[in-house]
């Protein structure tokens, strides 16, 4: 595969996360409650993420002679304002399910560049850890309260 066809790759993986919800919560006015802390903790850890994740991408691209598509986050998360934190969990589980998905597929398409194959696979690896504290966190929210 060209190094053409892999920044193509990379630039959709670029785009997939420019569009996350993660990165978007906290332009948003959520209401945080304090049952919503922990959740809070790890949204913010998984913009922080995402933003990391975008600038490696975008990098690689550059790596090989691409440029980075112009990109925007996505408009439907404007509904995201004056909601609990902890009613988006599910939310976010599943744009994370989504999301990596799209990386488990670029894989085959970024595996003739040694470079792009090992980033795609360390951001992937990472991606799930992400998802599975995710769900961690969203089966304890919906856990009985003792008292």
């Amino acid at each position: 595969m060209s190094d053409e066809s892999v920044a193509r790759a990379l630039n959709e993986l670029l785009a997939a996360e420019q569009r996350a919800i993660a990165p978007r919560l906290f332009e948003s006015t959520l209401f945080i409650s304090n049952a919503s802390v922990d959740v809070a903790q790890l949204a913010r850890r998984l913009g922080s993420v995402s933003r990391s994740n975008q600038q490696a991408l975008a990098e690689q691209v550059f790596a090989l002679g691409g440029a980075p598509a112009i990109r925007r986050g996505d408009a439907r998360s404007a509904d995201l304002h004056y909601q609990e934190l902890r009613a988006i969990v599910p939310r976010l589980v599943a744009d994370y399910e989504h999301l990596v998905e799209q990386y488990r597929a670029a894989g085959p398409l970024v595996s003739s560049d040694p470079a792009s194959s090992a980033l795609v696979a360390r951001l992937l690896a990472g991606l799930d850890q992400e998802l599975q504290a995710l769900k961690d966190l969203g089966d304890a929210s919906h856990a009985p309260v003792r008292k």
